[in-house]
Order: C-alpha cells, then structure tokens, then sequence
C-alpha cells in the first residue's frame, strides 16, 4: 500500500508541474492570416509599424482559447514584439479569467477586453502608456474583474475604460504619478 501512494504522489506532482508550466507560443497561419497560439489559446495577429497588433485592426479575429492568457514570453518564443491591443481583440470572450501583458505592450485599444465576463485579473507590461487611447471602453463589463495593476509609467486611461466593472477594488487601486489624463 505504501509503494502505490508513493506512485499517486508522484504522479500529482509531475501533473501539477506540467499544467503549471506555461506552454510555448508559436507563429502559424490561419489561411493567409497570421496567428500565435499556445496550444490553448490561439489569437490573430497584424503587423503594423514598428511591431505587431494583437488581434485585427478593425476587430476580433480568431480569438480562442479559455483560462489565462499569458502573452509575458510571446517575444522570446516567436520572435515578434505585440506593441498593442487592437479594438476588440479579445471582446466577449467569456472564457477569460486572466490576461498577462508583456512589457513590449505600449497602448492598450478600447473595447479589447470588453463583456469578459469571466476576466478577474490584469497584470499590465511595465511598458504600458495608454488603456483606450484609440477608442473608449476597454474593460466595459469585464464584472468580475477584481484586480488590475497600473505600471509606473501608464499617462492615459480612455473614456468609460472600467465602466461596469463592479467587483473591481477602486479603494485598492493607485494610479501612477505619470497618469495626466483620465476619460469619463
């Protein structure tokens, strides 16, 4: 009996540690777009000057996976650097409960995350200057988002950006010094 527990322990434990490891982003294409999946999730991605566009320029565009989105080491695995967020990249994908940004992320668009119902966690790039400079409501309904950290150098929050997000700690929250616009 005590050998068979010492193998279920084992098991957990190299099952614990492969589903803790984060999975390796890889470019691949979706017809004639281009796309990064890891194994989970895979998004549509634009190029554009001086990097590249989570999701399309003009909207969603093959966003699917479910749980966390961690997008730290997409640089480094597939040797593209996401400078933004396009408008509604990721809007409506109920599925989401976290999103990691990388530091490369300068500009967060409006309505990228919006109606993410099941969105509770934010960590933002420390590259990070702007949530819906283009456009306005970037979490818009995001209910259940509970946390969000602002980088020390974020400048802009966009109009309506948190609107509805009525598990979001506001008491908790602290705005760098560096912010010098805030929208409605």
């Amino acid at each position: 009996m005590k050998h068979l527990s010492s193998f279920f322990v084992s098991v957990v434990c190299v099952f614990a540690a492969a589903v803790s490891a984060q999975a390796e982003w890889t470019n691949v294409s979706f017809g004639n777009d281009p796309v990064i999946t890891d194994g989970n999730w895979t998004i549509g991605i634009t190029s554009m000057t001086g990097g590249w566009l989570l999701g399309k320029g003009s909207g969603t565009a093959y966003s699917y996976g479910s749980g966390s989105l961690d997008l730290r080491n997409v640089e480094s695995d597939c040797d593209i650097c996401l400078v933004e967020t396009g408008n509604g990249a990721l809007e409506g994908v109920t599925a989401l409960t976290e999103v990691l940004l990388p530091d490369s992320v300068v500009n967060i668009n409006g309505a990228t995350f919006k109606n993410c119902s099941a969105l509770t966690n934010v960590v933002l790039g420390a590259g990070l200057k702007a949530i819906g400079s283009a456009n306005k409501e970037t979490f818009l309904n995001c209910k259940a988002l509970k946390t969000i950290n602002f980088p020390a150098g974020l400048e802009k929050i966009g109009n309506n950006a948190f609107q509805n997000c009525s598990a979001l700690e506001i008491a908790a929250l602290t705005l760098p010094e560096t912010v010098t616009t805030i929208g409605d």
